[in-house]
Parts: structure tokens; C-alpha cells; sequence
């Protein structure tokens, strides 16, 4: 393993150089396993790491289900249910 790589047995040049923001991903959420906090609804999965971090891991590609949240969209709906 190459110095200062925390990815285990990843190098930083196979790392891709746009990373996949998890939690900017609609299937993102927080869990309540201490072990495992972070987890992905897409994958089905929970992780030490953020959810694309394993999936890169894994697989050797970028996360391929990330979809971005709508931020505004919960404000919204919520303006209009208000009485």
C-alpha cells in the first residue's frame, strides 16, 4: 500500500479524480449502528465508509446509481401543508 493511502490496497491513480459526493445522493442516509453509520438505500447497504467509497472498493467504478437530492423540494411541500 502506497504512503498516506487510506483506501486499503487502492492507489491514489486509480482513484478517480471526480468523486462521488454521498451525501449530495438522494439514496444517502444516516444509520443508528454505531459500526456502521453510513448507509446507501440503492446498494442496500450500510459502511464504515461513505457508501461509494466501498462501491469504488468493490467494484473498481465510480458509484453508477448516485442521483441527486432536490434540495427546496422538502421546503416546498412543507409551505403547503401548512394551515
Amino acid at each position: 500500500m502506497e504512503p498516506g493511502n487510506k483506501l486499503a490496497g487502492i492507489s491514489d491513480n486509480k482513484m478517480s479524480k471526480k468523486k462521488t459526493d454521498c451525501i449530495q445522493c438522494k439514496h444517502f442516509y444516516i444509520t443508528w449502528d454505531p459500526p456502521f453509520p453510513y448507509g446507501c438505500r440503492a446498494f442496500a447497504i450500510k459502511a464504515r465508509r461513505y457508501p461509494s467509497c466501498e462501491v469504488f472498493i468493490a467494484s473498481g467504478k465510480d458509484c453508477q446509481l448516485f442521483e441527486m437530492k432536490r434540495f427546496g423540494e422538502i421546503e416546498k411541500n412543507n409551505q403547503n401543508t401548512n394551515i
